[in-house]
């Protein structure tokens, strides 16, 4: 079994998704949702670092939140990135 570092249960949350900072933004989509993070599908590699502060606004909540990136993970069989974000701000607050 796959160890993993989780401490909130995911919930799949299909959505779409802007990230930002201060050197530009990407469209994606969410794929999951926790209370205090959100997995996201990028098309292609991610114009971002690792560990790097971002805006992420859910456009169906009308949520912004700043973000951290957590990880993140290439698929190449579809040409995507997931990426993990642990943001600022709870989404089961809204």
């Amino acid at each position: 079994m796959k160890q993993t570092n989780r401490t909130e249960e995911r919930t799949p949350f299909q959505q779409d998704c802007i990230l930002s900072n201060e050197f530009g933004k990407i469209k994606c989509k969410t794929v999951d949702v926790s209370r205090m993070g959100v997995g996201v599908l990028i098309n292609g590699p991610i114009p971002f670092q690792n560990a790097d502060i971002l805006s992420v606004y859910i456009k169906s909540l009308r949520h912004r939140s700043l973000a951290n990136i957590q990880w993140t993970k290439q698929d190449v069989n579809i040409k995507a990135t997931r990426v993990g974000l642990k943001v600022s701000t709870s989404l089961y607050a809204i």
